[in-house]
């Protein structure tokens, strides 16, 4: 529930900061972020990760106490990217969040079985965009992130 929280509170804070650079460039700011362009984006990821450490475990739930739970394959990440592209056209600056899901579950001769990983990453990146044109961006990017993955087991 925490991190659903801080997802929501990171979202309401771009839109924050977006009206906030509207607000400037209708008064005349020609600040930092004045004349720039804002985009937003939503992304939907899914991803064929093996998590081996506790699949060996789900193996043995199996062999033991004759448990129907599937092994960890596929995941899911939802992430949301602001970018501000600045009045110059060279250079942007990203801001990409997202929050990633992976989970089975079963029953067993024990009683049930569930096993579940969830984690968040932020990263912010500058992008630096050499060549543009009306139809495609050529850019380079680079940034340094954080992330943070948990997990739950039921046996």
């Amino acid at each position: 529930m925490q991190l659903k929280n801080r997802a929501l509170i990171l979202i309401c804070s771009l839109f924050l900061l977006a009206s906030n650079s509207e607000a400037a460039k209708k008064r005349g700011g020609k600040g930092v972020f004045g004349g720039g362009s804002i985009s937003l984006g939503l992304g939907l990821g899914f991803s064929t990760a093996e998590q081996t450490g506790i699949n060996s475990i789900i193996q043995n739930a199996k062999v033991n106490n004759q448990a129907t739970t599937s092994e960890l394959k596929s995941a899911s990440e939802y992430s949301l990217q602001m970018t501000f592209r600045f009045s110059n056209g060279l250079v942007a600056i990203q801001l990409r969040p997202s929050i990633f899901q992976q989970s089975e579950s079963g029953n067993g001769s024990n009683g049930s079985y569930s096993y579940s990983l969830s984690g968040f990453t932020i990263f912010p990146l500058v992008r630096l965009i050499p060549l543009s044109n009306d139809l495609i961006d050529f850019y380079i990017q680079a940034g340094l992130g954080y992330g943070k993955l948990g997990g739950d087991m039921t046996n």
